[in-house]
């Protein structure tokens, strides 16, 4: 029910990494070379086709298969057959392929992969900043086929891209992320439990608005339960592009989550993005993921992937870029950062943590429900019965810790 395989026999996405961690080879890649050490203890590195890819983008741009020998036990230095790309998201991938089949392993079976990727900014053509209007309520920022709207006391409320509305609630704040078993076992949700209430109640006290160059930015202040302050900045140029930008400044603290919440419209289900994948990732469970341009639909991600007991799933880690569209709309909404994680589910943490039952969850055509984070805690599974997960998977805020992502047409 909370395993490796649901009731049902399929898959999770946990087996992703169990492949990793099980695998014959180790492949780790720097800048110019591979370097592979064969952990089996009678197999010839010669069983072995090894594949080099590179792409652009998740597009592919070179290949070429190579073979190499190399003795059990023992580790052998590759030089790259051509260059890692200089542009975009580049990244060069190294597969071990089995060239023979075994009892049990078919002939072109993936035995190994390794990936190194660099992510190179492309340049931003300067604009004329957008028009701002403010009124009594509401302070709107408006160009060519986009528009924000900001409530007073709410905060970012509408974004309406070639006049279709995305949104179906407010955006607002999040530090939280449904528990799971692992961190029922530890009493986390009792550790944590602050953090739940600091972004579902989070309250937008001030809003301000300037023009500075090619940009309007708009800076929606919000005060926590506990007095803590949080400043967001939505910095919008002329062709809709949005630059956010949360800036902790309060006392420092871990977190589970830290990031921002987008509830869309319903229609928005169909996801493509540049990141580790094809299946969920978390910050402690990344070694499965394979860098590149995948896609799925919301509804049915969930569908296959949830455990039977809901809790937190579906995050897609070290995410570059990601855009949610949906049948019937001609748009859709792009969300861009430098290897955030990523999430997009039908439904809220808070209504994950609310029901004890795949059946007592809300209707799943309701919303989409993206979040944009900086981090999110690791969902560790040594046991779970008290370990928590490990320190490179548990993350803090402190004065001047920020977040910049940016959402865009």
């Amino acid at each position: 029910m909370d395993g490796l395989v649901l009731p049902d026999r399929r898959n999770t996405p946990k087996m992703d990494a169990v492949k990793a961690a099980y695998a014959p080879l180790k492949i780790t890649l720097t800048d110019t070379e591979a370097v592979i050490e064969n952990r089996n203890l009678f197999t010839d590195l010669s069983a072995y086709d090894l594949v080099f890819a590179s792409s652009v983008n998740g597009k592919p741009v070179r290949r070429a298969a190579l073979r190499a020998d190399c003795a059990p036990g023992k580790a052998v230095h590759i030089a790259f057959p051509f260059p890692l790309p200089e542009t975009g998201l580049a990244c060069m991938t190294v597969t071990a392929i089995q060239r023979a089949a075994k009892p049990g392993i078919p002939a072109g079976y993936e035995a190994a992969f390794g990936q190194r990727w660099h992510n190179h900014a492309e340049a931003r053509l300067t604009v004329a900043a957008p028009e701002l209007v403010e009124m009594d309520c509401n302070i709107g920022v408006k160009g060519e086929g986009f528009e924000y709207i900001f409530g007073r006391g709410k905060g970012l409320v509408s974004i309406r891209y070639n006049g279709v509305q995305l949104l179906d609630d407010t955006v607002r704040p999040n530090f939280w992320r449904a528990p799971t078993n692992n961190d029922e076992g530890c009493a986390e949700p009792f550790a944590f439990a602050f953090w739940k209430t600091a972004g579902l109640y989070a309250r937008c006290d001030n809003l301000t608005a300037e023009t500075k160059g090619e940009f309007v930015t708009v800076r929606a202040s919000y005060t926590l339960p506990d007095g803590q302050t949080l400043p967001i900045d939505f910095a919008i140029d002329d062709a809709g592009r949005c630059d956010i930008t949360m800036t902790w400044q309060g006392e420092r603290a871990e977190v589970p989550e830290f990031s921002l919440l987008f509830p869309l419209r319903r229609e928005l289900t169909e996801v493509s993005y540049l990141g580790l994948g094809p299946r969920e990732t978390t910050a402690d469970r990344t070694a499965g993921g394979k860098m590149g341009a995948w896609g799925y639909n919301v509804r049915q991600d969930f569908a296959q992937n949830s455990p039977v007991y809901p809790q937190e799933c579906g995050s897609r880690t070290d995410v570059y870029r990601a855009a949610v569209t949906g049948s019937g709309l001609n748009i859709g909404i792009g969300f861009a950062g430098d290897g955030m994680t990523f999430s997009a589910l039908p439904y809220t943490p808070h209504e994950l943590e609310n029901a004890r039952h795949l059946y007592e969850l809300p209707r799943d055509d309701n919303k989409t429900v993206v979040r944009c984070a900086a981090f999110q805690r690791g969902v560790g599974g040594d046991n779970s019965w008290g370990a928590k997960p490990h320190a490179d998977a548990c993350f803090a805020v402190e004065k001047g810790t920020s977040f910049r992502f940016t959402i865009q047409k």
